[in-house]
């Protein structure tokens, strides 16, 4: 049994909150943007306390063999200061920790399918919360992301050298040839798309080798099943996604003491922009459809804080 400590979203609401405004509109927009950065220090530059603190939420069977603190000391790139953080984390030790317990994962997966990781691609990297750990910790050799916020591959371009940032559309188009890469990534990506999600289905699966890994996570049953209890034990004000989804949809706080009661469901909260929809899959749904374009491995519930992860396989043939 691992005695690590959960990361809790709910406590960081309030600063995840704090751009979802400026989120809401175009993202391409910000192309003019050229406003300095203001980082924070790198993970190697913190101390005890840090290092305390990120070993209560990696759980020493994804770390194995390997040392924190050598992980921790390896790492000397700035970590982004809040305001370019895509509203994860307000402190840097839980930034650096939720994605490196996420790589963690990761390579979990990897290692329980046989495949050999070389080149990496992470779908909706934003400032590469994710995506550092494997230009710093390794094992891939060639580390590619992509995002529609420009000033997030900017970051990614400016300090992480190691990296290949690109910029991608709301729409699917990736300057990548067929068959690529070994892994493709995308936290928090196929959550809030709605108009083009088979699109970019069929792009990820493009661009990733025959027998290539993709891990994908959902809004599904889990998350379903954790919003109803936060409405029964009278806490939803705790959840930015129960807030967002009950001011989308008067009718959801009656929908939701029910089970999931769409394969697909979509909560459109904004008219433009690609942050402007929550939306849930139904297992069946994601074995139905995204397995025509994918062997669907094992959805795993809960498994990116209160998203469920989809790990798939390109098919050999």
């Amino acid at each position: 049994m691992s005695t690590s400590e959960p990361l809790n979203p709910e406590d960081e609401a309030v600063f995840a909150e704090i751009n979802q405004t400026e989120l809401q509109k175009n993202i391409p927009a910000n192309a003019a943007d050229q406003a300095a950065f203001v980082n924070a220090l790198a993970i190697s530059q913190h101390g005890n306390e840090a290092f305390a603190r990120i070993a209560k939420i990696i759980p020493a069977e994804l770390l194995g063999t390997r040392s924190l603190a050598e992980l921790m000391a390896r790492d000397t790139l700035p970590i982004p200061g809040p305001d370019d953080r895509e509203g994860y984390s307000p402190t840097e030790w839980r930034y650096w920790g939720s994605g490196l317990l996420d790589y963690l994962k990761v390579l979990a997966q990897c290692e329980r399918y046989g495949v050999t990781l070389e080149k990496v691609f992470d779908f909706g990297a934003a400032s590469g919360r994710v995506l550092r750990h494997f230009a710093v910790q390794g094992p891939a050799t060639e580390v590619w992301g992509s995002d529609f916020n420009i000033r997030h591959v900017r970051w990614l371009q400016e300090f992480l050298p190691n990296v290949t940032a690109i910029v991608n559309r709301e729409s699917p188009g990736l300057p990548v040839e067929d068959h690529y890469f070994d892994v493709v990534t995308a936290f928090s990506v196929f959550t809030h798309i709605d108009a083009w999600e088979s699109a970019w289905l069929a792009e990820l699966r493009r661009v990733l080798r025959p027998g290539g890994l993709a891990y994908v996570t959902i809004h599904d049953e889990a998350t379903w099943e954790e919003l109803r209890q936060l409405k029964e034990q009278q806490t939803e004000q705790k959840s930015r996604l129960y807030r967002s989804l009950a001011a989308a949809d008067v009718q959801f706080t009656t929908l939701v003491v029910q089970p999931l009661p769409a394969e697909r469901l979509v909560y459109e909260f904004a008219k433009h922009g690609p942050y402007r929809a929550q939306v849930f899959h139904a297992s069946s749904y994601v074995r139905r459809v995204w397995g025509q374009a994918f062997e669907v491995l094992e959805i795993i519930p809960r498994h990116h804080v209160h998203q469920s992860v989809v790990v798939m396989r390109k098919p050999s043939q």
